[in-house]
C-alpha cells in the first residue's frame, strides 16, 4: 500500500510540475509579444482619437439588481435610476471591429456619482460577409 501511495504522490507532483512549467512557458510567449501588442493597442487608441467616424451619446436608463440574489429590504434601498450621461468617439476598422473611447458619469446603486472613462474594443464575426 505504501508503494502505491508513493507512486500516486509522485504522479501528482509530476502533474503539478508539468502544469506549472507549461504555464511559465506560456507567460514567456506573452511577454515576448507584449511590445507588439502594446504598439497595436496605442495605435488603435490614437487612431480612434484622431480619426473618429462617429460621436456617441451615452444615456443610462435603468439599473436592475437581481431579485434572486438580494432580499427585498436591500433592493428597496438600491438606486435603479442611474441618472447621468456620457460622450464617446468611435470607429470601425478594416476588419469590421469596433473601437471606442468614452467618458461617462452616472449615479450608482448607492446614489453616488460614478465617473468612468476608457477604451473599448469589440470584435465582430461575419461568416456570411
Amino acid at each position: 500500500i505504501n508503494v502505491l501511495w508513493s507512486q500516486m504522490n509522485v504522479s501528482k507532483y509530476v502533474a503539478i510540475f508539468s502544469f506549472v512549467f507549461i504555464q511559465l512557458i506560456s507567460v514567456g510567449k506573452v511577454f515576448a509579444n507584449a511590445d507588439e501588442w502594446m504598439t497595436t493597442f496605442r495605435e488603435n487608441i490614437a487612431q480612434t482619437w484622431q480619426q473618429p467616424e462617429h460621436y456617441d451619446l451615452y444615456i443610462p436608463a435603468i439599473t436592475w439588481h437581481a431579485r434572486f440574489a438580494y432580499d427585498k429590504e436591500k433592493t428597496d434601498r438600491y438606486n435603479e435610476r442611474p441618472w447621468g450621461g456620457g460622450f464617446g468617439l468611435s470607429r470601425w476598422d478594416e476588419k469590421g471591429n469596433w473601437h471606442g473611447l468614452y467618458a461617462m458619469a452616472f449615479k450608482d446603486s448607492w446614489n453616488k456619482w460614478e465617473p468612468i472613462a476608457g477604451y473599448g474594443w469589440e470584435s465582430t464575426w461575419r461568416p456570411l460577409a
